[in-house]
């Protein structure tokens, strides 16, 4: 097994931008999904990505966040769910609510997922060959492989290197880069930080910074870990049993009492579920 190697040394100021589809404001309102069309996972969720900009959604697990992320990329359909209300828009007049993976994909709005976020069995070049599947320019293509690998050089060392033999840092890279191969104009990933060391998580978002200034690309990170979404994003909703049970800044955010006590551990006591924080200590409009 390849140890983890930190991305310091992938970092470079003069990465090129290379266009992809233009960035849109993401918005759901009013949101709902439904399982089996019986059991609801979302309740009016509202969320807003505006273009070229980071968003934090957090929350624990099991909050609703990956089933938010399947309403807005068109796979709900495989986990036998769909949206049952509400609407999903990416710009004016593109509605995703009942698209397909890949006609969301054709829009700009590429996903890394929580799991499988790599083919195991093919090299590194091989996964990142797939990425760009679709594209026909060939030197286009190998633009933006060179972009890619300014953000992530270890992946040109890798490249013959079977992907199930990479670090958990290194596949965490991997997924990025093969999603960045599609130019996505809206990139959204499902737990960046999950069993990674705390080097790795930094090098990371300060990646993922860089690619939202360089190349234009807005980002959605879902994420439990609360540290690290309040340090990258500008805006960020807390999530909980299926809801949005607050929103703000970072700042705001980290200003809360009831957000320092549970998700950043700064309260001294131990809690189990947001749910169980005092009602007192809840804002009445969260659950409204």
């Amino acid at each position: 097994m390849a140890s983890e190697t930190s991305t310091a040394d992938a970092m470079v100021s003069d990465t090129p931008a290379v266009p992809g589809p233009r960035p849109r404001d993401l918005v759901l309102e009013h949101v709902e999904v439904t399982y089996e069309g019986v059991f609801l996972a979302a309740h009016g969720v509202n969320l807003r990505v505006p273009a070229g900009k980071i968003i934090g959604l957090l929350g624990s697990n099991g909050a609703g966040k990956t089933t938010t992320l399947r309403a807005i990329s068109g796979f709900l359909r495989s986990e036998r769910a769909a949206v049952s209300n509400g609407t999903i828009s990416y710009g004016e007049g593109v509605r995703l609510v009942g698209r397909s993976p890949h006609w969301v994909a054709r829009q700009g709005i590429v996903v890394v997922p929580e799991r499988d976020k790599v083919f195991a069995g093919l090299s590194v070049a091989e996964n990142l060959k797939i990425g760009s599947a679709g594209t026909r320019n060939r030197t286009g293509k190998r633009e933006r492989l060179e972009v890619i690998y300014g953000y992530f050089p270890i992946l040109r060392e890798r490249g013959t290197q079977k992907a199930g033999y990479l670090s958990g840092g290194e596949r965490q890279m991997l997924g990025i880069a093969r999603a960045l191969m599609r130019r996505p104009s809206l990139l959204m990933i499902d737990e960046l930080s999950l069993g990674l060391a705390p080097k790795i998580i930094e090098d990371l978002l300060e990646i993922m910074t860089r690619i939202n200034e360089e190349q234009g690309t807005s980002i959605l990170v879902v994420e439990q870990n609360a540290a690290a979404t309040l340090d990258v994003s500008d805006f960020v909703y807390i999530m909980e049993s299926g809801r949005i049970v607050l929103e703000g800044t970072p700042g705001e955010l980290r200003d809360r009492a009831d957000v320092q006590e549970f998700y950043l551990g700064m309260g001294g006591q131990e809690v189990r579920s947001y749910g169980e924080v005092r009602p007192h200590r809840k804002a009445a409009r969260w659950w409204g």
